[in-house]
């Protein structure tokens, strides 16, 4: 019964059924519907000036935009740009298109970026099919292309509006780029056609909770003329009443019978990078008739896989929920929330999930997918295909489990800000040969200064070497590392480097720190040898002169700022 999985008997009535009927909306008919057709891949070509398809590629954000010092000011801002192309969709030719990149982290890419194309970016009124825009993402978490289609077919199969899935054979100035997962924008169309009204506020959350310190990094997309939405702040408040006055509170702000569906399907999937999993990857539209939140889901293509283990007591994830952000864990350790919850999640187990369903899906989208991958691609494919399979077949018997044996546990405490925390300004120089690292006294290659800005007192010495090589770490032997030593007063060692691609050391160059490429850190080692990390440096590298031939010259300066993780 409800009262077993922590609810009274009196929730028992009103709790045991599934979503309300208004829960539950058929969009809208859609011409564009035929942009995602169900036995094919669309044909996207697209035609543009070379030099800005390698500007278009190379456009990146890296974890010092996310994590370092602009980090807590507002909502990440898209180091992307708008680039004019002619694109061919199934057929029909639009010219003085907009095309960029796409992705926020994990799905960046220089050599198959996901792609934005805008056909009215330049010129009102342009369409493809009555489509202005179309999402091609290149799933690179997802080497089988399925996850982010079975997901959202499920949203939908449930009464949550989710973007539409298909896929898309894609050609770039003649070279074939390959497969792309194609999804719908969420934009005013998207609302317009799943809750029948487009005038209210959209909202994207990327690592955005509605807790103190957490709600910067939500960005409006829409009435942004009419100034900040007062929707984030309302949720926030709500979620900070009594147990007594929660779930009324909550239920005048969002739409919580929907959220309970949302939720329960995030779980189910195994979205570990959603709202409830990471606080990341979803949207939010304010419904001009009662102005409460619509939960809308993003970024699935992680999904379908056992979720990363989130929870910082090292015990095992649970397979029936996920409750990293706030609103998803104040209502879980609520009673009637947490009841309310997991007869959703029964209800969608019962009514929604299917294996046979789903494996008809899988067949149906493996006849699309397998003769467009790349020979390289077939391995990894295979076997996230046999990943995926597994999965449908195994997510009942995981969490009827679990509820059987009176319920999932959540006992993880709310994470701290993932803004990393500001120290000091790192500036070294260097003045060695490459090949360096092969000396065994770091400070007999003497030539390196460090200095800490603001100066830390127990980080303070003066006597310096530098090493400069390829790395003799086996995990980055295809790297160079260039190591600033400084021997404190204590005799341990201070120790600022940098790794990476050797190919970059030339004359002049300006080497971008992008904790990608290339890796900044600074350690410390005791008197004993026992390593202390201290933290991550951003910044650039300045090669003055310098090659990665051996005994070559190398004088070189850096400057980076010092983060603690």
């Amino acid at each position: 019964s409800l009262a077993d999985l922590g609810g009274s008997e009196s929730d028992a009535v009103s709790l045991d059924a599934g979503p309300s009927n208004d829960a539950v909306m058929e969009p809208a008919e859609d011409p564009t519907q035929a942009l995602y057709p169900e036995d094919r891949a669309i044909v996207v070509e697209v035609t543009m000036d070379p030099d800005h398809w390698d500007e278009l590629r190379a456009q990146t954000r890296t974890l010092m935009d996310i994590l370092g010092p602009a980090c807590g000011e507002g909502p990440y801002e898209s180091p992307f740009t708008y680039f004019p192309a002619t694109v061919t969709v199934e057929g029909e030719t639009v010219e003085n298109v907009g095309v960029r990149k796409k992705g926020f982290l994990g799905s960046l890419s220089d050599t198959k970026p996901s792609l934005k194309i805008k056909a009215h970016e330049f010129e009102d009124g342009k369409t493809f099919s009555g489509m202005k825009r179309l999402t091609l993402n290149n799933v690179q978490q997802d080497p089988g292309y399925m996850s982010t289609c079975l997901s959202y077919d499920l949203f939908n199969a449930a009464g949550i509006a989710a973007p539409r899935c298909g896929f898309a054979d894609v050609t770039v100035n003649g070279e074939h780029m390959g497969l792309f997962v194609s999804i719908d924008s969420l934009k005013k169309p998207f609302m317009k056609r799943n809750f029948g009204d487009d005038s209210g506020t959209i909202y994207e959350g990327t690592i955005s909770d509605f807790r103190e310190g957490w709600t910067w990094s939500f960005e409006q997309k829409t009435n942004e003329k009419d100034g900040p939405g007062p929707h984030i702040d309302a949720v926030k408040e709500a979620l900070e009443v009594s147990d007594d006055e929660l779930l009324g509170a909550l239920d005048a702000v969002i739409d919580l019978d929907r959220f309970m569906t949302f939720w329960a399907l995030e779980v189910i999937v195994g979205h570990w990078d959603g709202y409830a999993g990471n606080t990341n990857n979803y949207y939010l539209y304010a419904h001009p008739d009662d102005q409460r939140l619509l939960f809308i889901p993003w970024g699935a293509d992680a999904t379908f896989a056992r979720a990363f283990d989130l929870q910082e007591q090292g015990n095992p994830m649970p397979y029936g929920v996920l409750a990293q952000g706030l609103l998803a864990r104040r209502l879980f350790l609520h009673p009637e929330g947490r009841a309310w919850y997991l007869s959703r999640l029964q209800w969608v187990l019962d009514e929604v999930w299917s294996e046979d369903a789903q494996h008809a899906q899988i067949d149906r989208m493996q006849e699309i997918i397998a003769p467009l991958l790349f020979p390289h691609q077939i391995d990894d494919a295979f076997w996230k295909l046999g990943e995926v399979r597994n999965f449908v077949d195994d997510r009942r018997d995981e969490i009827e489990a679990e509820l059987a044996a009176g319920g999932p546990v959540w006992d993880s405490p709310l994470r701290d800000s993932f803004c990393w925390e500001y120290e000091a300004e790192v500036l070294v120089t260097f003045d060695t040969y490459f090949g360096s690292i092969s000396v065994e006294n770091p400070y007999a290659a003497s030539g390196s200064t460090t200095t800490l800005v603001p100066e830390q007192a127990d980080l303070v010495g003066n006597i310096t070497g530098v090493q400069v090589g390829m790395s003799d770490d086996p995990e980055e032997a295809d790297k160079a590392t260039i190591r600033a030593w400084t021997l404190l007063e204590d005799g341990s060692s201070l120790i600022a480097a940098w790794n990476l691609p050797p190919e970059w050391i030339e004359d002049g160059a300006t080497i971008m720190v992008d904790f990608d490429q290339v890796m900044g850190f600074l350690i410390r080692f005791s008197p004993s040898w026992e390593m202390e990390f201290l933290g991550y440096m951003g910044g650039e590298i300045h090669i003055i002169e310098g090659s990665a031939e051996e005994g070559a010259p190398f004088k070189a300066s850096a400057s980076g700022l010092w983060f603690l993780p």
